[in-house]
């Protein structure tokens, strides 16, 4: 009996250890939300203050319709577009979207790798924005 006591009390003080020496399951990714929402849920989303909207598509795409207040940052500059992404802060939030979402999900992951904490990318791009009879503006 004092065996299985002692036991006890040694799981006990093991597991109470533990749980208060544990890591965090997901450490600094806990302040991260880099995240693929649907058109509905991206909309939501889009009169957030201090959120900006970044088309990555070419500018000739960008006039034929895009979203409200979006800027454009073409992708496919390699060079401008690396520049565009190094001026921004990393700790604002941020929505992405393309054409069809091919574009904008290697920039979210690039946005991540670069240390960005809130960017929301739109699965489907502007096709599936339209699709779901969401207004574009056009140049």
């Amino acid at each position: 009996m004092k065996y299985l006591i002692l036991l006890g009390a040694v799981m006990l003080a093991f597991g109470t250890g533990y749980f208060f020496t544990r890591p965090e399951k997901c450490g600094a990714a806990c302040d991260k939300s880099l995240i693929s929402v649907n058109a509905a849920e991206f909309e939501q989303n889009t009169t957030k203050k201090d959120t900006t909207i970044i088309d990555l598509r070419t500018a000739q795409e960008y006039a034929a319709g895009h979203i409200a207040n979006a800027v454009n940052a073409d992708f496919y500059k390699t060079n401008e577009f690396g520049k565009f992404l190094n001026g921004l802060d990393k700790n604002k939030q941020y929505m992405i979207y393309c054409r069809s979402g091919n574009r904008s999900g290697q920039t979210l992951k690039l946005m991540e790798q670069k240390g960005f904490t809130q960017v929301t990318n739109l699965e489907g791009g502007i096709v599936s924005w339209e699709s779901a009879n969401l207004p574009v503006v056009k140049l």
